[in-house]
């Protein structure tokens, strides 16, 4: 199965979308148990656009497939377009997908999925500023896209420290170009914060953002004879892609 995404075809991206199929076969027709902790912590873009979608028992497990799929083909672009591998081939977006199949919450649209889209995004344009004499554009970005995450998903505004990190590390950050990072995160904001203005619930706003910040998703880890078995078959598949990269 490997060597399906050791390369670079464009007609490897059907592949990926069938593993994708296969690994989420199960929530689809109803054989994994929604997670309980679904409705916790959701940002105002979540409920306001995927509410239902999310209490869709059909739709659900069907779109986070479709989000999934989505990410794994930005994650390899990523990985392909700074060659951070020796080699450009479709395995990133691959380990991406077994990645996500792992965490039970992942199977199904929950508020994490969603604002781990706009992460990667966030992450090119953060690669891109090395070396830029002019980065102003791409340093808004990258705010804005981390603050569009967390209006999915509250706790993602704490990868705001992570961007003004990875900024420091690939430039000489200076205080005009922290100031336009500053002005990428206020924007998405502001927008959200004016669209509940103008259908008069700017006073519910804050609280429906913010007001359980802290209260994080709680992923589902309970350990019992199933989640162990599928532990071991998921670990020797590790193995094997492992042994057999080289």
């Amino acid at each position: 199965m490997l060597s399906l995404f050791r390369n670079n075809q464009f007609t490897t991206v059907f592949f990926l979308a069938l593993y994708v199929g296969l690994l989420h076969t199960a929530p689809a027709l109803g054989l994994t148990p929604e997670p309980s902790s679904l409705p916790v912590s959701s940002g105002v873009l979540f409920e306001a656009w995927l509410g239902r979608i999310a209490a869709n028992p059909l739709f659900n497990p069907l779109a986070a497939a479709v989000l999934v799929f989505i990410q794994a083909i930005v994650v390899n672009a990523l990985v392909d377009e700074f060659r951070m591998l020796g080699e450009r081939n479709w395995l990133p977006g691959m380990f991406y997908v077994l990645v996500s199949a792992c965490l039970p919450d992942f199977l199904f649209l929950t508020p994490p999925l969603v604002a781990a889209t706009f992460l990667p995004v966030a992450m090119r344009r953060i690669f891109k500023t090395y070396k830029q004499p002019a980065a102003t554009t791409l340093i808004f970005d990258a705010g804005f896209w981390t603050m569009v995450a967390a209006l999915f998903y509250p706790p993602a505004i704490f990868m705001l420290l992570a961007v003004y990190a990875g900024i420091h590390v690939m430039r000489a950050f200076k205080l005009k170009e922290q100031i336009v990072m500053l002005s990428g995160v206020i924007t998405p904001i502001f927008l959200a914060w004016l669209w509940y203005f103008w259908t008069d619930r700017g006073g519910a706003f804050w609280g429906v953002q913010f007001g359980d910040l802290f209260h994080w998703h709680h992923f589902d880890l309970s350990i019992d004879l199933r989640t162990v078995l599928e532990s071991i078959v998921i670990g020797l598949l590790f193995l094997i892609i492992l042994l057999s990269y080289g």
